[in-house]
Parts: structure tokens; C-alpha cells; sequence
């Protein structure tokens, strides 16, 4: 028997991205359309893009993004910003050309730079929980005058701060932002601190299905790509539930009911393992994953 998590799939603002992204093709055969990175984390939707023609511009080139905009891209081109948003020096670069900019930046987002911007001009040092080299991050920070990205107290153990705004990647696991976050309110005393939820609502409603799913069954399959912050932390969520988790990229083709190749928690290269298949499995997916990935997933299982 499948059991699937309350809510999964697709969240609002990846949804809206790879609509408009869609209807951006079909309105524009003639034009050359460039995407500074992937759209979103999830490798079906890119190759999907790719064979529609747009050039993803980290793959055409080997420069630095700001770099690479400036000798590529014309004022007679079309730029897709990506659902992660993208660095203030490279949306001024932009603005410089002129071309045509299609922004699908994720507005929760929006949501934490327009606060990154604000307790910056406050004289606030910016403290980013999240992933150092992802997409989301690299694009926040960049409207910071200064910042620190953390994961830990550890992480700001030898500095000298008295004011800091606190702010989060969308993506992230609320229950250690949290931790981490009143662990620094502690350190530098709660009246030289600002800080904020930035932790999306799909996010976590997503983590709470996912726990709530754990209870119900023992074995868990989450679905997105392996890149996918969001999918990453699903797969943890369940984890620390007990269940036995396998974190899958979609594929269908890397799974049978004797084997299955899948991502362990905590791992960044895949692992296959035979006699994986149970009779009680629990599903769920990234908010990068389209329905219809998961639902090819379900279909195979059903007919094992």
C-alpha cells in the first residue's frame, strides 16, 4: 500500500516560475532566452528546458554570472531570472543592457532580500542561516553590506558583533533555524539582535506532512533533485522520525522492486540497495517536483 504525504509537489512560487517560463517559449520561438542557472532544483523540468532551446548561461560559459551577462547577453535577448532570485550586481548589469527580464524570483524570496536590504540600511550585520554555495544564498547576500553566512554559533565564536539581523534560506529546517537563532539571541543579548522568520510557509508545511507521514509507515521515498534543499530536508525530516528513507531524483528507471537507486540522508553521491521493498511505502516530494514525476513513481510501484 502507497500512502502519500499530506501535501507535496510543486509550491506556489515554482509552480508560477514554470509557468510563466512556458508561456515566455511559446510567445518567443524566434528570440534567444537565457537563464543565468537552473530555474529550479529539479533536473526534469531543466533538461526539459534545455531541449526547448534556452541557454542556461553557468553551462555556456566558464566566467563569473555578472561577467558572462555582460558579453552574452544583448538588449535584443530575453533573461529568465531563476526561482532563487539573482545577485543586486548582476540584476544592475541587466538593467545597464536592457534586455528584456523576466523575473520569477520566489516571492518568499523577495520577501527575505527586502528584509536583508532593510537591516542593512538599520547599520545591522547580516546572519544568513543557509547553504553557503546555493543559488538562494549567493543571490540574498549579495543586497547585504555585510554579512556572515552561519550554520552554528560556531560559526560567529571569534567575532565582535553588537547588532545583527537574523534571516534564513526559504528552503531550510525551521526546528534548527530556531536553535541556532536563540542560541545567538543568548550570546549577544536579545536588544543587539533583529530577527525573522524567513523559513517559507510551503516549506514547512511540506516538513510537517512529511513527520506526520512518518508515524504511519516505516519507509519513505522522497522525490526531487539531489541539489534540491527543500527534497534534502523532507528526507532528513523523515529521518529523524525513524523512517527509512530513500531520497530519489525522479527516474523511474533506478527503481525496481528488487533494487533502488537513491541518495542516502546526509550523502551527496547516490547508493543502490537491493531488497529495499516493503509493502507499506509513504511518498512525498520536493516543491521543485512536478506532480506528474511523482505520479510515474506510483504507477511503477503499484504494478510491482
Amino acid at each position: 500500500m502507497i500512502k502519500k504525504a499530506e501535501k507535496m509537489g510543486f509550491c506556489a512560487g515554482v509552480q508560477n516560475a514554470v509557468d510563466l517560463v512556458r508561456k515566455i517559449l511559446s510567445e518567443n520561438p524566434e528570440k534567444r532566452i537565457f537563464l543565468s542557472d537552473e530555474l529550479i532544483h529539479n533536473p526534469i523540468i531543466n533538461h526539459e528546458l534545455k531541449q526547448k532551446g534556452i541557454i542556461f548561461l553557468s553551462q555556456y560559459s566558464n566566467m563569473p554570472e555578472q561577467a558572462a551577462i555582460e558579453k552574452y547577453v544583448t538588449p535584443k535577448d530575453i533573461f529568465i531570472i531563476p526561482a532563487f532570485g539573482i545577485s543586486k550586481s548582476s540584476r544592475q548589469v541587466l538593467e545597464k543592457i536592457g534586455c528584456e527580464t523576466i523575473d520569477t524570483t520566489c516571492p518568499s524570496v523577495k520577501a527575505v532580500i527586502n528584509k536583508i536590504i532593510e537591516f542593512t540600511k538599520q547599520g545591522y550585520t547580516i546572519l544568513y542561516y543557509g547553504k553557503p554555495k546555493h543559488p538562494e544564498t549567493e543571490a540574498a547576500v549579495s543586497y547585504a553590506d555585510n554579512y556572515i553566512v552561519i550554520h552554528s554559533l560556531e560559526d560567529i565564536a571569534d567575532k565582535k558583533l553588537d547588532k545583527v539581523g537574523l534571516v534564513a534560506q526559504t528552503t531550510m529546517l525551521r526546528s534548527k533555524v530556531n536553535k541556532v537563532f536563540d542560541e545567538i539571541e543568548t550570546k549577544l543579548g536579545k536588544d543587539n539582535v533583529k530577527r525573522i522568520n524567513t523559513v517559507c510557509g510551503a516549506t514547512q508545511v511540506r516538513q510537517d506532512a512529511v513527520e506526520k507521514l512518518a508515524q504511519d509507515v516505516k519507509t519513505i521515498l522522497v522525490i526531487g533533485g539531489y541539489n534540491s534543499s527543500n527534497t534534502k530536508n523532507l528526507a532528513k525530516v523523515a529521518a529523524n522520525k525513524g523512517a527509512k528513507v530513500y531520497h530519489i531524483d525522479g527516474n523511474p528507471d533506478k527503481i525496481t522492486k528488487e533494487k533502488i537507486t537513491f541518495q542516502p540522508v546526509g550523502s551527496d553521491k547516490e547508493s543502490t540497495e537491493e531488497n529495499w521493498y516493503t509493502a507499506d511505502i509513504g511518498i512525498t516530494s520536493g516543491a521543485s517536483t512536478p506532480d506528474e514525476v511523482t505520479e510515474k513513481i506510483i504507477e511503477k510501484i503499484n504494478n510491482f
